[in-house]
């Protein structure tokens, strides 16, 4: 087949179908799609519903012979405090698997660029979501260069991180209580009557003092006296 024969075009309500099941295909083969794509049909439908009526969204579709293979989401941002200038961010472009190598992506990513040129973006910045290496040969052959990289965490983990980071001296408190805890569930354990004595977590502060054997050796003994 031809790559004239694909067309794209702004998806419509009519197109929802389609690009629901594209985008559970997509997400069947990226487990970094599994993460931000519902694997519901019905809470992807009312996703995309909502983005057809963003302004800033584009939602394209590529056809061949009125049959919908392949789909591209992007947004418009804006020059901002930060930023001069506008730039369009592809966050998905995707071709059904039994129709790439015959320029789907090339049709879906023309009609990005002109959408971008229309809204006079300057930059067309493309976050490739499986990061495969076809699909980053894609990119390069169009021209696109890296600018950074990409990085995720998820948001519980971080929360805790940066806590900790804000109050190290709690973080060396409780890794001190978790010390002693774990003394003390061995000694349950093996039923020994000994008290098992742990050197003190960083920072811990302590109602006693120990002496270590050669500073002890040092004091004088109490029939010694000494001439002044």
């Amino acid at each position: 087949m031809s790559r004239s024969s694909v067309t794209t075009q702004r998806a419509t309500v009519d197109d929802l179908h389609d690009v629901v099941a594209l985008c559970l295909e997509a997400r069947d083969e990226s487990a970094l799609v599994a993460h931000v794509c519902s694997g519901d049909p019905s809470v992807l439908r009312h996703q995309l519903g909502g983005a057809l009526d963003q302004p800033e969204t584009v939602l394209l579709v590529a056809s061949r012979d009125d049959a919908v293979i392949g789909f591209s989401v992007a947004r418009v941002v804006r020059p901002g405090v930060l930023f001069s200038v506008g730039w369009l961010e592809v966050e998905v472009i995707y071709a059904r698997s039994a129709d790439r190598r015959r320029g789907v992506g090339h049709e879906l990513m023309a009609g990005l660029a002109h959408v971008a040129q229309d809204e006079q973006c300057e930059y067309v910045v493309a976050m490739p979501l499986t990061a495969a290496r076809s699909e980053q040969r894609f990119l390069a052959r169009l021209g696109f260069v890296s600018a950074g990289a990409r990085r995720i965490v998820p948001t519980a983990s971080l929360v805790r991180r940066v806590e900790l980071a804000v109050n190290p001296r709690d973080r060396r408190r409780d890794r001190g209580r978790e010390s002693l805890l774990a003394a003390r569930r061995r000694l349950r354990h093996v039923g020994s009557p000994q008290v098992e004595l742990l050197p003190l977590a960083a920072g811990a502060e302590s109602s006693s003092m120990q002496v270590s054997r050669p500073v002890e050796t040092l004091r004088p003994d109490s029939s010694t006296t000494t001439n002044s």
